[in-house]
Order: structure tokens, then C-alpha cells, then sequence
């Protein structure tokens, strides 16, 4: 039995059991009325159900689309910091005064990238 079934079937009993009223009319009037709601009434109920579904499956992709990303961005996190770790290793303020020193030129690089203002020419 449909819905379709239903609603006629509350139309006739509502019929039937105004029929002796003088009130017949305006009765009739409202099971019609009822009757052309009804797909109105069917579409905002199967609208709520996409839109039930369909934040559920939203949910759930974003679930698993940040569990890809948080994955990603702790990779990248890695990776940055093993990036770091090179750089400084090859810091060209270290290579600059290495290179000073094996010169035997006065490092003032170091001091001057600092910014404490104090040149080596001051020591001596």
C-alpha cells in the first residue's frame, strides 16, 4: 500500500464521517487540499532524507580526507625539518668564516649577520 492509498483512504473516511454535516462542503474542500499537499509534503520528506544522506557522506569523506592530510602534513613536517637540518649543516655564515679562518683573513661575517656591532677590529 502506498502512500498515494493512504491518503485517499483518509480522504473517504473523512468523507464518510462528514456526511451528515452541514459542514460537507468545507470538508471535502480539505481532504482536496490534503490530496495536493501531498507531493509537496513527499518532496520536502525526500529532500530530508538526501540532505540526512548526504551530510553523512560528507562526514565521512572529510573523516577520510583528513586522515590523508594529517598523514601528508606530518610527512611534510619531516621532511621540513630534515631540510633544516641540511641547511644548517651548510649555514653560509659557518662556510664564510671557515673559509676566513683558512685565509687567515679577520672574520667579521659572523658578528656583522648578528647584528651586535662588534667587528673583530674592536679586540684588537
Amino acid at each position: 500500500m502506498t502512500l498515494n492509498h493512504i491518503a485517499l483512504i483518509n480522504v473517504r473516511n473523512r468523507i464518510n464521517l462528514s456526511v451528515g454535516s452541514a459542514d460537507f462542503g468545507s470538508k471535502l474542500q480539505t481532504a482536496q487540499n490534503e490530496l495536493e499537499n501531498e507531493p509537496y509534503i513527499l518532496g520536502k520528506l525526500r529532500m530530508s532524507i538526501f540532505w540526512s544522506i548526504s551530510r553523512i557522506v560528507n562526514i565521512i569523506f572529510l573523516e577520510e580526507v583528513m586522515a590523508v592530510l594529517t598523514l601528508n602534513g606530518s610527512q611534510e613536517a619531516e621532511q621540513f625539518v630534515t631540510d633544516k637540518k641540511a641547511l644548517k649543516a651548510i649555514n653560509p655564515i659557518n662556510l664564510a668564516a671557515k673559509i676566513d679562518a683558512v685565509k687567515n683573513k679577520p672574520v667579521d661575517t659572523y658578528s656583522n649577520i648578528r647584528g651586535n656591532g662588534i667587528k673583530d677590529e674592536d679586540y684588537e
